[in-house]
């Protein structure tokens, strides 16, 4: 393993989440990450990405979603 170029103090693992339910008509995608094994430092570096995280995620898969509308 290797750390985050960018960020030497983030986290060195990170456990990812993914969990699809039932909702209405649908699915809904719950996305979970968690830091493992961390230091104090690395948490306080961790904590503050999620919303970058999260706009990432969401935007990737509103593109997977116009994505498959065409098709």
């Amino acid at each position: 393993m290797t750390r985050q170029w960018l960020s030497p103090a983030y986290p060195l693992e990170v456990l990812n989440t993914l969990t699809l339910t039932e909702h209405l008509a649908g699915t809904r995608m719950t996305i979970m990450r968690y830091p493992i094994d961390v230091s104090e430092e690395e948490r306080k570096t961790f904590e503050p990405g999620h919303k970058s995280i999260q706009q990432g995620f969401s935007g990737t898969l509103d593109q997977l979603a116009a994505h498959l509308a065409e098709l």
